[in-house]
């Protein structure tokens, strides 16, 4: 079935060929956007005969390598199907939120994104470890066009920032595919998996291909400190943006521990890695968030944090909690930068915080837009991440771990964490003073439909997709989360961590009127003390006169050279 959505995707770019060679009909590109919306159904209706009936196969294409070392295939099952759902999904919004959001070069862009979501589908399908390897290249490849879109120079330093720091990623991952080979004879998934059957030979190599496989994906999913990249990449375009927090490039690394879960779970101590990492990357991600100085930090932090316990739930091999966690993340991280993309427009193009604050009665359609996307982040009985917490809670409470009480805390720790951080960004953007010049005040609008319908549209699966995923996977009632303490034995636990959320969403309002952002640069305004300042004053005064004379010059020439390239 995942063949048919990939047969559309191609059509797509077919359409988008046919957008540069004539790009003087502008009428192609709603053509373009009409196609994605064909495919997002036809992944939809797909998704619904899976959850349905679920039906896992292998569409073979093509042996490389060897006969049964290594095949080129699409996996049919319903982990790629939900992912192509998400991920078609949000691709249709994106290119009609381009449409009223890229001004130059629309043919181009509009052809990364769908290049993007191919080789997206591509990576989640596929049936061997070399496949996806190389699909996850394509992404990179993929990401550093989209990224560095506009050939603006902070921009290009982004794209390579991105590329550099997936490439070490890419050393590990690639010693451990070879070691995979070496060990199992091949990389077949379905191979692999035969191997832990019966056989509990190999302990030692399998953690030390685990430990180095699991170092990759941290620091391509932006862990442990790898999260320069994701922070520079809030510089490009808004829609390359939603496509790389949601559901791409940033996600993948999750994917490859369910495909080869049976090697993570070879032993408890990498499980305990896993979980340990994981919750201690959300812990602090999340209060990084909250401190955070600009928007940027607090939006490359408060993803981190989600997709540490995503990580967090595969160390509990908790995977159908992943995949709802997966499917609210998506759509709700998607439909806040559409909506900051929103604010970014109406402001023609700014993106400095100390630009924004006060746009409450300004732009009242994505002030809407933007609460009820924060809403769904936040664990309320009823909307998505309620349910991912539930599933998240309830797989963990019932594994054989030891210390899982312990990890329990810590996330209920990291939602409330999480509910400060976008509440802060709610002040900090619509509320507090009005820092806008009356020049910018006369050309504030948001009155664009190719933006303003997709981030509505947008905000519609971020609330409802999350509900309608869980019901249709899990079969469970809506009256029993309507009242949750009444029901099954871990209902008073879900109720109460519900409850201690709603609390921390109110402490929050609260907090973030004392948290603002420096208003002269994009770091935290820390006053500094009165004989530390006299220190630096003395330091000046007793500045040597030539010194000071080379540094003028040179000073003075910087800027002359600078005044002469604007020319």
């Amino acid at each position: 079935m995942i063949e048919q959505v990939v047969l559309l995707q191609f059509l797509v770019l077919i359409g988008n060929f046919v957008y540069q060679k004539k790009t003087e009909n502008t009428n192609i590109k709603y053509l373009i956007a009409l196609l994605t919306m064909l495919v997002a159904f036809v992944a939809t209706w797909i998704l619904i005969q899976q959850l349905s009936a679920p039906v896992s196969k292998f569409v073979h294409v093509y042996n490389f390598l060897s006969i049964n070392h290594c095949e080129f295939g699409l996996l049919s099952d319903s982990l790629s199907i939900v992912s192509a759902w998400v991920v078609c999904t949000i691709t249709a919004i994106a290119n009609c939120y381009s449409i009223g959001y890229v001004k130059k070069n629309l043919d181009m862009f509009l052809f990364y994104i769908n290049l993007f979501s191919l080789a997206t589908v591509l990576f989640v399908s596929s049936g061997s470890l070399l496949q996806m390897f190389v699909f996850w290249e394509a992404l990179t490849i993929i990401s550093y066009f989209l990224v560095s879109f506009g050939n603006r120079d902070f921009s290009l330093k982004a794209a390579f920032n991105l590329v550099t720091i997936h490439k070490f990623g890419d050393i590990g991952f690639i010693i451990a595919t070879v070691m995979i080979l070496h060990v199992f004879g091949s990389l077949n998934f379905a191979e692999i998996n035969k191997f832990f059957i019966g056989n509990d030979a190999c302990l030692r190599k399998l953690e030390i291909i685990s430990l180095i496989m699991l170092v990759s994906i941290f620091i391509k999913s932006a862990q442990i400190g790898a999260t320069s990249w994701l922070k520079a990449v809030m510089r490009s375009q808004t829609p390359a943006i939603a496509m790389i927090h949601s559901s791409t490039l940033l996600t993948a690394g999750i994917f490859v521990i369910i495909r080869l879960q049976n090697l993570f779970e070879c032993s408890e101590f990498i499980q305990n890695i896993i979980i340990w990492i994981g919750i201690s990357c959300a812990i602090v991600y999340s209060v990084k968030a909250i401190f955070a100085a600009d928007i940027e930090e607090m939006f490359t932090y408060s993803t981190c944090s989600q997709i540490s316990l995503m990580i967090t739930s595969c160390g509990f091999s908790a995977y159908g909690a992943t995949e709802v966690l997966f499917v609210s993340h998506a759509f709700s991280k998607a439909a806040l930068i559409f909506a900051i993309g929103s604010v970014i427009h109406a402001l023609s193009g700014e993106q400095d915080v100390k630009s924004m604050g006060g746009l409450f009665e300004l732009l009242p359609k994505t002030y809407v837009a933007f609460i009820l996307t924060v809403i769904s982040l936040i664990s309320i009985p009823l909307l998505p991440s309620y349910y991912a917490k539930k599933v998240l809670l309830n797989e963990i409470i019932g594994s054989n771990l030891s210390t899982y009480y312990v990890v329990v805390i810590l996330i209920v720790v990291a939602s409330i964490l999480t509910s400060i951080c976008l509440f802060r960004m709610v002040y900090i953007i619509f509320h507090g003073e009005v820092k806008l010049t009356e020049t910018s005040l006369a050309y504030l609008n948001e009155d664009e439909k190719f933006i303003t319908y997709p981030l509505y549209v947008s905000v519609f699966f971020a609330i409802f997709s999350g509900v309608f995923f869980y019901y249709a996977a899990y079969n469970d009632v809506f009256w029993n989360d309507v009242f949750a303490f009444l029901y099954t034995e871990d209902g008073s636990a879900i109720f109460a961590f519900s409850i201690i959320n709603f609390v921390g969403m109110v402490a929050a309002v609260l907090i973030c009127k004392t948290i603002k952002p420096k208003k002269k640069s994009t770091k935290f305004d820390f006053t500094v003390c009165d004989n530390l300042k006299k220190i630096c004053a003395l330091c000046v005064e007793n500045m040597d006169a030539k010194l000071y004379n080379k540094c003028y010059l040179f000073i003075a020439k910087k800027s002359r050279r600078n005044s002469n390239v604007s020319r």
